[in-house]
């Protein structure tokens, strides 16, 4: 995680080791889906908050949300959970799912660009 710029915020909640374990290995797997050059860098900001008020009766609510940006583009994901691993979890694997979609739009896009090309130089051959 050299190019990744990993900023934590806990709100109305502790920031345990375990926590903060927790969620650096799931960001870690975002971390293959770029080929990065040494001086590229990605921020994430990944926000976790214990929801408090008089709407929330019983139970606790827990909030997770990430922005990730790269080269101008800004990704970002929220979950809310009556459980903060479970609200973690399920904005991890949101913004996996959002940055191989990205990804794959590229590719799709640059592929598209080439058999543009393609096509054009045939058609003065004929």
């Amino acid at each position: 995680m050299s190019n990744f710029n990993l900023n934590i915020k806990a709100t109305n909640m502790d920031l345990t080791a375990d926590l903060r374990n927790h969620i650096e290995q799931k960001i870690s797997h975002i971390e293959k889906f770029f080929k990065l050059n040494p001086d590229e860098l990605i921020i994430v900001e990944f926000e976790v908050e214990k929801i408090t008020g008089e709407h929330h009766k019983n139970g606790q609510i827990f909030r997770s949300e990430i922005n990730l940006t790269h080269k101008g583009t800004l990704l970002r994901t929220e979950s809310t959970q009556e459980d903060i691993l479970s609200a973690i979890e399920e904005s991890c694997d949101e913004m996996v799912r959002r940055v191989r979609k990205n990804k794959e739009r590229k590719i799709h896009l640059i592929r598209r660009g080439g058999n543009a090309i393609k096509k054009f130089l045939k058609f003065g051959r004929e």
